[in-house]
């Protein structure tokens, strides 16, 4: 096992199920941002 990568294949079979949904959520955040700034020129 080495120290860098301490996960087990179960934790690491959930965190790429919760990757995509994390990867939307920061495009979302991303989009917003650039609406507000075109509201603002």
């Amino acid at each position: 096992m080495s120290p860098v990568f301490p996960f087990k294949d179960h934790d690491f079979r959930c965190f790429q199920r919760a990757l995509p949904h994390l990867v939307n959520q920061a495009v979302d955040m991303v989009e917003e941002m650039v609406k507000e700034m075109d509201e603002h020129v």
